[in-house]
This record gives structure tokens, C-alpha cells and sequence, in this order.
């Protein structure tokens, strides 16, 4: 494993220009409903979140330069009122793409994937104290390929961390990998690849489901023609493969995952299918216990498209799902809602924009209220966003 650290060029043009696109204008201490934006003078893309002990949140998003393809893992933290507290850019000088993190007690890990100078492809993780602070940065690569959109989970002992990656040959997707790190330096213990590419997924999450035991989830997001399946694919931490489950082979449909969640005593797939025509989205439970039992998908059918990204438990025990609905071409707009656990809607909002696509990827709730956060588009470009609505979505 070579560790390295990417060249920091830290501009006053820069700052400037940054200072100009945070939310600094909306700072407020009040808890009332808002909806507050980080970013937007080059797009953001959402990766996933992390609560802050107190109230707040740590964001991470991979954010474009406007300089040819450079891009950079964008790691930001916000209090319990929505404001912008701190924000950091990692990797200048490469194409660097996040794809997951993992907050502790002293430091947050930050992992993704960066096209260095030389057009290798490796993934990266990069450190940072709580308050935004460079700590480090590794390449953990497994030699003669190029991993990609590497998902991690740092096992109950303490003695390593597990990520789940995609394999890329020439823009092409070719393979999944397992790899298992150190807790102290991130050294390589061992990796081991599936080797069918006709099969290969990409990386959607990673979980740990036992004292020795892993499972991630794959998808073919990027397919949009055509049939695809789900695969949930089981193994142990001395790298054997124990068991994969496809989920919709036999419904010559898409099947898409976009979230990978535990509830109770299982875990819950989230997504969307085409399989009665237009897109509907769904939540799909499953367990763990030796092998892999699939449970009864639950979908709300309707003509309207919509997928599903989040989903969490609301004060009643319901389902209370996030995503986004398609009201147009290229036109998405954030939705929440809330269902029974067999499906059938109890209230639903959606939030409309006039154009580009707004998704709501990641939702928490309270007693008296709810919180999402994803993408939204401000002008001509995407930016990070975050919602406080009342328990029931509104924002007033």
C-alpha cells in the first residue's frame, strides 16, 4: 500500500469565490422549519450524512471545480439550526470521487476514488479531525486494477474495516472486490475479487451482520435500458464469499437499489423498479440468519414515476420513506411520505421545482419533526440541501 498526500493549493481567489456560495446570509438559532442550501456555484453531489453529537450533521459530497473534470471529496458540518459550521474540499489536483464515511470518536474517514496525474485510478482515504483539520491520506490499492465507488464498515472488534468496491476497465464496469484493512494504518490484509463480470454491480452499501459476517448491496445504476437485477451477497471476514441472492431476475424489468438500511432484526433495501411500467419505488426487507431470506417487497403503485433513496421508522412505527418523484424529462422533484408496513400511503409531500433533479437520499425524524437531505438545484446548479419539516413533511 503506498501513502501519500495529495498537494493542498489553497487559493485567496478561491476562498473568496466560496465564500460567496455557502449560506452564511441564513444563520439563525431559531428551530423553525427550513430549507437551507451549501454550495451552488459548482454542483454538489450528495454521498451520505453522519449526526453530529450535537444536533447537527456531517456531510460528505463530491463537488466540481469548473476546472476541466477535477472534482474533490466535499466534507462539510452543520449545527442543530441547518448552518453551515465548517466545510472542507480534499484531493485538489485530481478527479476525486466520495463514495462513503465513517465518523469516530476523534476523526472522521472519508473514502472514494481519484484519478491521479499518471490516469490510475485508486481508492483513497482521507482523514480529518471533527473540526475539518487534514489528518492523513492513503491509497489502498490492489495492484493491476482500478477500484472504484469503495464502500466500507469498520468491524464491532476494532480489528479491521471491510470495502466493498467495483473493478473498471476501460470505463467499463468488470468486477467486485472485497477488501480487508487494518484499523491503524489501513494496510491491505488481503483482498479477493468475484471474478464474473456478466455479474458485477455497483456498490450501493456495506453492512456488518455479525461478529464475522458482511453483506453489500449491488445495483446497475447506471442502467437505463433493459433488465437488471439486485444482488445481496453475503461473507465472512476471512474473505470467503458465503452466499449471493439476485432479486428480479425473472421480472424482465429494472430493479435499482439506491439505499441499504438495518431495521430491527433485518435490513431493508431501497429503490425502484419498472416492472408495472413506469418506475415505482420500493422497500424490500431481508434477513440474515446463516443465509439470506428475502421478505415481501412493499410498493404504493401509481402513474406518477418515483424512486426511493431513504428510510427510517416514523413515531408510529411506520415506514417513512424519502426520494424523489419525475415530473417531467430531466425534472425530479424531492419527496417524503409516510406508509404502512404493508404499503398502503398515509401522507405524502412532494416538493416542486421547475427544472433539474432534486432527490431527498437521506431522512431522520423526531417526535415533532422530520429532516431530510440531498440535492437540490439553485439557478443552474446543484447544491447540497437540507430540510426541518413538521412530522407530517410541511414546510410553513
Amino acid at each position: 500500500m503506498k501513502s501519500f498526500k495529495i498537494l493542498m493549493i489553497v487559493m485567496i481567489t478561491a476562498s473568496l469565490f466560496y465564500s460567496c456560495e455557502t449560506d452564511e446570509p441564513n444563520q439563525s438559532t431559531q428551530p423553525n422549519i427550513y430549507q437551507k442550501f451549501i454550495g451552488g456555484a459548482f454542483d454538489e453531489d450528495f454521498v451520505t450524512l453522519a449526526p453530529s453529537q450535537d444536533g447537527g450533521a456531517y456531510i460528505l459530497a463530491t463537488k466540481a471545480t469548473g476546472q476541466g473534470d477535477e472534482s474533490h471529496y466535499f466534507l462539510c458540518k452543520t449545527d442543530a439550526y441547518g448552518n453551515t459550521e465548517w466545510t472542507n474540499e480534499l484531493g485538489y489536483g485530481t478527479h476525486g470521487q466520495a463514495s462513503d464515511m465513517i465518523v469516530e470518536e476523534d476523526r472522521i474517514l472519508t473514502l472514494g476514488h481519484m484519478t491521479l496525474p499518471d490516469q490510475s485510478v485508486d481508492l483513497v482515504l482521507w482523514s480529518v479531525d471533527l473540526t475539518g483539520n487534514d489528518l492523513d491520506s492513503v491509497s489502498i490499492d490492489v495492484p493491476g486494477q482500478n477500484e472504484k465507488n469503495g464502500h466500507f464498515v469498520k468491524m464491532s472488534d476494532n480489528t479491521s474495516y471491510m470495502i466493498a468496491a467495483e473493478i473498471w476497465e476501460n470505463n467499463t464496469l468488470t468486477d467486485n472486490v472485497l477488501i480487508k484493512v487494518s484499523p491503524q494504518d489501513f494496510d491491505v490484509m488481503w483482498s479477493t475479487n468475484y471474478n464474473i463480470p456478466e455479474i458485477a454491480k455497483n456498490i450501493v452499501d456495506i453492512l456488518q451482520v455479525s461478529s464475522s459476517e458482511i453483506v453489500w448491496l449491488g445495483s446497475n445504476n447506471d442502467q437505463t435500458t433493459g433488465t437488471s437485477t439486485l444482488s445481496i451477497n453475503l461473507a465472512d471476514t476471512m474473505g470467503l464469499k458465503v452466499e449471493t441472492v439476485s432479486i428480479g431476475q425473472n421480472n424482465n424489468s429494472l430493479n435499482q437499489a439506491y439505499g441499504l438500511y438495518q431495521d430491527r432484526n433485518h435490513y431493508v433495501i431501497t429503490g425502484g423498479s419498472n416492472e408495472q411500467g413506469a418506475f415505482q419505488g420500493f422497500v424490500l426487507p431481508f434477513f440474515v440468519h446463516g443465509n439470506i431470506t428475502i421478505g415481501n417487497k412493499v410498493t404504493l403503485s401509481r402513474s406518477t414515476e418515483y424512486v426511493l433513496y431513504g428510510f427510517t421508522r416514523s413515531a408510529d412505527d411506520n415506514f417513512l420513506v424519502s426520494g424523489y418523484q419525475s415530473t417531467g424529462i430531466d425534472n425530479k422533484d424531492m419527496l417524503v411520505a409516510e406508509w404502512t408496513s404493508t404499503g398502503e400511503g398515509i401522507w405524502e409531500k412532494v416538493y416542486e421545482n421547475s427544472y433539474g433533479d432534486d432527490i431527498a437520499h437521506q431522512l431522520s425524524t423526531t417526535a415533532d419533526h422530520i429532516m431530510l437531505y440531498g440535492t437540490a438545484n439553485v439557478f443552474t446548479n446543484q447544491s447540497l440541501t437540507l430540510m426541518k419539516t413538521s412530522i407530517e413533511g410541511e414546510l410553513f
